[in-house]
């Protein structure tokens, strides 16, 4: 019996040494597999803790225990959420994508509910946004590993364009992440003596003296810094140098990254000083197929790869455009790479990009709203269709901001591009998914629609600054596009929020919604106002709310016909 005994204790501490040797192995391989050809890591994380081990180390050491040690931790983390105790909530998650790293529908959910259900319980804004980003933290660290998989890069689109892009705390998410992508501030420190110099240097470098921010002053030390854009930094720093003058960037992290304790609580800027994509963001080995067609869509697996065509970025990348990008290549690997969402259809994947595109389009829109409208002295109201007639019936040559209105004119310009764009996506949705045609038709309407309005508007504008005949042919423009505007989103009026009994007393003889389209612009324009008689006089006007947002924008272009004709009539008597 003791015999018996000592044998099996000594089988087992040859198993113990065996699996130690085992696991020694293994993990020297996996190692060596994580080193490029320079012998330097790739991907390999410090494993001097339980949360600095990769997914393959952990899973080594915990061996049959990995499963127990998930089932603790998945319900500590979710009581801890529940009762809003966040206390080493994170480092459990951490955990918990270390040991299930193989499960993608894990890594959904714990993307989105840090996104979501932890974001909502942060007191502020900026904790909320710092949340948000530490689930896309989340999002990279799989991608990263797991490279090129439709659920994470769905994931990681969706907080782009549902949180930060679509929230309704969006117009404060949009901002910062349009304000981070940017080059850092870089902060440029003198002596104090010197600082008559410096915005001499400033004014030189072709600058705004007013850009030149958080001046402050050090008594003891005598010397003064001050903020600048990086790309203005460069270029005041080229005239104004000496062994006395330092800079250095600045950025909301205070810790290296390598600490234990960091959080991301910024995004890390994705632009060069001429406001073009970093090449990290946009270039790779990748080549494309040679077997290809030309006609067809191809990604080389970096992140803002589908967005490059539509730099510079002046006033940074909207939280939209980073949807597209990563909505696209999901599009991608599920047409030509034959990949499949975990739990969302093959219809709804290959219709984000072009819902990305509309959204991203109509943000543009609004900030050339905006701009126009804080160039002329006033204060955007918070509502959007509010803004369609604060401008509306200003005189062409009213005094106002020349800058911003450029900055508007860059927003109009990218409106329209971003509105071809997303047409030619619907309809290569439809192509692939008749079936939902009907659907997003109007999508397609109100994004010509808003084209030729904002058409108008970038003439009007540029109308401003153009003299003689110039200026006539300019007017001229703008009015057509204008009349196409007010064209497009009558029919949009007629085609889906008029009821069928007013349509029939106001469409010619025998025609339907389908005919709409070929109804001619100088008639829908009386269609509608005979439509608005009738509906006035109706006990059951259904449409009455969803109509008045395509009446608005007929009411904006009809004013600023009306300020054309007055800004033409001067123009021509000038030239008399």
């Amino acid at each position: 019996m003791k015999n018996s005994r000592l044998a099996i204790v000594v089988v087992m501490i040859l198993a113990l040494v065996a699996a130690a040797l085992t696991r020694d192995k293994a993990q020297a391989m996996h190692e060596r597999a994580n080193y490029g050809p320079a012998g330097k890591p790739v991907g390999t994380l410090s494993t001097s803790s339980l949360t600095g081990m990769d997914s393959y180390a952990l899973a080594l050491l915990l061996g049959g225990l990995r499963g127990p040690l998930v089932m603790v931790l998945w319900s500590s983390s979710e009581t801890q959420k529940n009762e809003k105790n966040l206390d080493d909530f994170d480092t459990k998650v951490e955990w918990i994508r270390l040991l299930q790293p193989e499960f993608d529908t894990v890594h959904i959910f714990q993307i989105w509910n840090k996104a979501y259900n932890i974001s909502v319980q942060m007191a502020t804004l900026s904790n909320k946004y710092v949340t948000i980003l530490d689930a896309l933290e989340y999002g990279h660290d799989v991608d990263s590993e797991r490279p090129n998989n439709v659920n994470i890069l769905t994931a990681i689109g969706q907080i782009y364009f549902d949180k930060l892009g679509g929230s309704s705390e969006k117009n404060y998410y949009r901002k910062r992440l349009r304000e981070e992508s940017l080059p850092h501030k870089t902060q440029v420190t003198f002596p104090t003596n010197r600082e008559e110099e410096f915005y001499r240097r400033v004014t030189e470098a072709g600058l705004d003296a007013a850009k030149v921010v958080n001046v402050r002053r050090d008594a003891t030390l005598k010397t003064t810094s001050a903020l600048l854009e990086q790309h203005d930094a460069t270029a005041v720093l080229k005239i104004f140098s000496g062994a006395d003058v330092t800079s250095s960037e600045v950025t909301r992290q205070k810790i290296e990254r390598s600490d234990p304790a960091w959080r991301r609580l910024e995004l890390d800027p994705r632009l060069d000083q001429d406001f073009r994509v970093l090449d990290p963001y946009c270039k790779s080995p990748a080549v494309r197929p040679n077997d290809l067609p030309a006609d067809v869509p191809w990604s080389n697996g970096t992140e803002l790869f589908f967005i490059k065509k539509y730099e510079p970025f002046p006033q940074g990348i909207s939280p939209n455009a980073f949807a597209y990008a990563y909505y696209k290549r999901c599009q991608i690997l599920q047409n030509i790479g034959k990949q499949r969402h975990a739990q969302m259809s093959d219809l709804v994947i290959d219709s984000r990009p072009a819902l990305a595109l509309k959204v991203w389009a109509e943000e543009e829109w609004e900030r050339a709203r905006n701009l126009e409208i804080e160039a002329f002295g006033l204060t955007p109201p918070a509502e959007r269709l509010d803004k369609e007639g604060i401008t509306q019936t200003i005189a062409l040559d009213a005094q106002g901001n020349e800058a911003m209105l450029q900055s508007a004119v860059y927003c109009t310009a990218m409106t329209q591009r971003l509105v071809d764009d997303a047409l030619v996506e619907y309809q290569e949705h439809i192509r692939r998914f008749p079936n939902n045609e009907y659907t997003y038709r109007s999508h397609m309407d109100g994004l010509l629609a808003m084209a030729a309005i904002v058409k108008g508007d970038q003439l009007w504008i540029e109308a401003r600054s153009a003299k003689g005949q110039a200026r006539i042919d300019k007017l001229d423009a703008a009015a057509q596009a204008y009349r196409q505007g007010i064209a497009r989103n009558g029919r949009i009026i007629l085609r889906y929020y008029t009821d069928d009994g007013t349509f029939a007393r106001v469409a010619p003889q025998g025609a339907t919604r389908l005919d709409v389209p070929t109804i001619p612009d100088d008639m829908v324009a009386p269609m509608i106002s005979l439509a608005s008689v009738y509906l006035k006089v109706s006990q059951n006007d259904i449409y009455g709310e969803d109509r008045g947002e395509y009446e608005r924008y007929i009411q904006r272009a009809q004013a600023r016909l009306r300020t054309i004709e007055a800004a033409r009539a001067d123009a021509s008597n000038v030239g008399k």
